[in-house]
């Protein structure tokens, strides 16, 4: 009788290779991507061109060369698709194509957040939850607002520009800690711009940065800034059920999740379940401050310092606002501060810029198309093909953007106002970014400060080589670091 294994073994092969066969010739010519530009030749059966670029840090850069050779519409991967247009954003994004689980790694005490809430209606009621409190309209008009952020502008931030100084480190702390003071008050929020609390500061920073980038040790960074947020609660939850009258502004964003969560709980004192609702929104958005405010604060500090004409007439500008942005006035904000500095043209113009130059998330904003298929920029996409766009690519569009590369404040002053509509460092429709209205308030207020006080140069030791961004999840100097030199302005020694 013949041995059958050598058969058996012979007949799986060719099981196999007509199976991969079988499959390439379908994805070849009869799949639905197949008429899609492809980025390189292979994107049509294999994801290894992608995969290869962004595990060495050249998605962004990659992606927008693809779309410079072949159009608006390219294929990645067999699975993936890139979009450079205006209306594949109404469609996927405004259209409410749902994330992706690639968001997951955003989810903080194992409890999902705004970020990490997948369902369009669960994801609505919650943000409109706190969707009022970050709304333009409150944040110009609101008194906490206002004493917030001349707190932490005039007693913590100011006194530590002296000299030279690395203006990346403190503006990611300045971000993390201006989120956290409108969420638990400033009393209980975070302090880590002063000078004295440079150690607490750097240790802080260390530790989002290895949770961030998941370097090694980062979960152990992780649960240690849900315990460091955890225990900023416990003072702020005391506050609320005592009824007093409390040092500080309100807790504004903590008291509003708490309404929501836990109206009627009398043991959310002690951290049950129900607190970790709250504190996972409150992690996820002062990480965000941290990351998104401090890499864009520390760019247009960066750019300014290297345009001084442009400096200049940005302190020329802030004269408006006379003794009221003055560090040795002790005038104070009066009600109409935020508004004024809100609408100053060219401090918006140099805040629009960095944004678009060097947007804090330059990369692929992820969704999947929904069951049943849908079509984009006229091409059909069966349900569960990852589509997106990315702010590095829309805001280097050449026909919008004349000399994308460059740090232009002007164009937003004299453009025809295609720019605005291709602006996308918050993403669009109801997914995104809940805090754009206070982070850009956040740069405005920082900057006005800043500029209405010192002068600010690239120091001799910063190498420019080193402030290129890196091509990442978040788009942060290659040299994690930002030196430049402050001097007091005469009329502030008057």
């Amino acid at each position: 009788m013949l041995d059958s294994t050598p058969m058996a073994k012979m007949y799986l092969i060719c099981a196999i290779v007509t199976s991969f066969v079988l499959r390439f010739i379908h994805r070849i010519y009869f799949s639905p991507l197949a008429r899609i530009p492809r980025a390189h030749p292979t994107s049509l059966i294999s994801a290894t061109w992608v995969w290869w670029r962004r595990r060495n840090g050249r998605e962004s850069r990659s992606i927008l060369a693809a779309h410079q050779r072949h159009g608006p519409v390219v294929l990645l991967a067999p699975n993936e698709v890139s979009f450079a247009t205006l209306s594949a954003l109404r469609t996927i994004y405004v259209g409410g194509f749902a994330r992706t689980s690639w968001f997951d790694e955003f989810k903080n005490y194992e409890t999902p957040n705004l970020v990490t809430t997948y369902d369009g209606r669960q994801h609505a009621a919650r943000r409109r939850v706190v969707a009022g409190i970050f709304s333009k309209s409150h944040l110009l008009r609101a008194p906490d607002v206002r004493d917030m952020m001349q707190e932490l502008l005039f007693r913590r931030l100011l006194p530590a520009l002296e000299g030279e100084v690395d203006v990346y480190e403190l503006a990611l702390a300045a971000g993390a800690e201006f989120v956290n003071a409108h969420q638990l008050g400033t009393a209980h929020s975070m302090d880590i711009m002063r000078k004295e609390r440079t150690a607490a500061r750097q240790e802080y920073l260390h530790l989002g940065n290895v949770k961030l980038r998941h370097l090694p040790g980062w979960q152990p960074a992780q649960h240690a800034l849900e315990q460091q947020l955890l225990d900023l609660c416990r003072p702020v939850e005391a506050f609320l059920r005592s009824g007093k009258e409390g040092r500080g502004t309100f807790p504004v964003v903590y008291a509003q999740l708490r309404n929501a969560f836990a109206p009627n709980d009398s043991q959310v004192g002690s951290l049950p379940e129900k607190i970790l609702d709250i504190a996972t929104d409150l992690l996820d958005n002062v990480e965000a401050g941290r990351v998104g405010l401090g890499i864009a604060l520390a760019y247009t500090m960066y750019e300014l310092s290297r345009h001084p004409a442009t400096q200049a007439a940005l302190q020329q500008e802030l004269i408006a606002l006379g003794e009221e942005l003055s560090i040795d006035s002790g005038t104070g904000f009066s009600p109409t501060t935020l508004r004024i500095i809100s609408d100053l043209p060219l401090l918006d113009a140099v805040v629009m810029e960095t944004l678009r130059r060097y947007a804090p998330a330059p990369g692929p904003q992820r969704r999947a198309v929904p069951a049943g298929g849908a079509e984009i920029d006229g091409y059909w996409l069966p349900g569960g093909v990852v589509v997106h766009a990315a702010p590095y690519v829309l805001h280097r569009t050449a026909s919008v953007f004349n000399d994308p590369e460059s740090w232009l404040p002007e164009r937003w002053l004299n453009g025809k106002g295609d720019e605005r509509r291709w602006f996308w460092p918050f993403g669009s429709g109801g997914k995104m970014c809940l805090g754009n209205h206070f982070a850009e308030l956040v740069m405005k207020v920082v900057l006005a400060g800043v500029y209405a006080n010192f002068q600010t140069a690239v120091s001799k030791a910063q190498d420019p080589a080193l402030m290129r961004p890196q091509d990442d999840m978040m788009g942060y100097p290659e040299g994690e670091a930002c030196l430049l030199v402050f001097q007091k302005l005469r009329a502030c020694d008057e």
